[in-house]
């Protein structure tokens, strides 16, 4: 996995992505059975997220 010399930085970041992206989903599930409000909550923290992201991306193209 990460140890994996032969990954290149964009597959090793695709790979997070995508775990990232299951372990929000289920935390998504557990929050909907919880309430509309938990549910806000995790969309707000996904697209805090997904800024992050991005910015990180913009300061590693500088």
């Amino acid at each position: 996995m990460w140890g994996d010399s032969s990954m290149s930085v964009s597959e090793m970041a695709r790979e997070e992505k995508c775990l990232s992206s299951a372990a929000n989903e289920r935390e998504m599930n557990r929050r909907i059975i919880k309430g509309p409000a938990a549910v806000d909550a995790i969309k707000e923290k996904v697209r805090k997220q997904k800024q992050e992201e991005r910015s990180l991306r913009l300061n590693q193209a500088q």
